[in-house]
């Protein structure tokens, strides 16, 4: 099972969204959903902020319950548009798929400045 500090962030996602059934009482798998954006979250929280130009990016993801996923996302897609894609893609995939947002601060890449010489040969 879950370490005491992921079960109490799950719980405490799970609080904020929802008011009932109590948590305890949620079929494993939805539990498990609420235990992977906890580790997610703790992950996040113990990453370094990145020093330098960086970009946001948010990307849809979906999961079946045998654990296959596709991710999705582009800087201009409004929500809608992505479900919309997920939908014709996978032929009504909200229905059976767990629809997540994954959001990242990820660096710019920067030209790596190197020393360098001339020779007159």
């Amino acid at each position: 099972m879950a370490n005491d500090k992921k079960l109490q962030v799950a719980k405490a996602i799970y609080k904020s969204r929802h008011s009932h059934p109590p948590f305890e009482l949620l079929p494993d798998y939805t539990k498990s959903m609420f235990l992977d954006t906890a580790d997610a979250a703790i992950a996040a929280m113990a990453t370094p902020e990145p020093s330098g130009p960086t970009v946001k990016v948010r990307v849809a993801v979906m999961v079946d319950a045998q654990g296959y996923w596709e991710a999705f996302g582009w800087q201009h897609d409004a929500d809608k548009e992505v479900i919309k894609s997920f939908n014709a893609d996978m032929d009504h995939a909200i229905a059976r798929y767990n629809l997540v947002w994954l959001t990242a601060t990820i660096p710019l890449p920067t030209a790596t400045e190197v020393a360098a010489t001339v020779e007159q040969g």
